[in-house]
């Protein structure tokens, strides 16, 4: 039989993982940064910041916490589920789903960044996406 105390922990403990990569990344950051008062005008370049900006936001600041208080609730209806088959079959579930849910998103994160990098483009920004095509742009995604 399954340890329903441990399964709830460890849902517990992985709130504060997440938790400790959103506080890394600055959720306050505005997604375009030109265009304002006091700022530079936008340009084509900006278009990607805005996007790797986007990303960041999602990944780093939506998906954590919600996945972690989905984990919260789905060990909360395992613990609390006593005899009711319904509700622990329910609550697995729910946890399977959320675990599967970060699978897809990190992974096609990471695949989409190797594939990025085996066409040329640069981490810190963009390179030679195809040949002879070469847009001079920096876009700033670790801030």
């Amino acid at each position: 039989m399954v340890n329903k105390r441990g399964i709830f922990l460890a849902a517990f403990l992985v709130l504060f993982l997440f938790v400790d990569q959103v506080q890394a990344y600055d959720c306050s950051l505005a997604l375009v940064p030109c265009g304002g008062e006091g700022q530079e005008p936008c340009t084509f370049c900006n278009f990607f910041e805005l996007i790797a900006n986007i990303i960041n936001y999602v990944t780093l600041c939506l998906v954590p916490p919600v996945a972690g208080l989905m984990l919260i609730i789905g060990g909360g209806m395992f613990y609390f589920g006593g005899m009711n088959p319904g509700l622990i079959n329910q609550a697995k579930s729910l946890l399977k789903s959320v675990v599967i849910g970060l699978v897809l998103i990190y992974g096609s994160f990471m695949i989409v960044h190797t594939i990025l990098s085996i066409l040329g483009v640069n981490i810190s920004g963009l390179g030679n996406i195809l040949e002879g095509i070469e847009i001079s742009c920096v876009v700033v995604a670790d801030k």
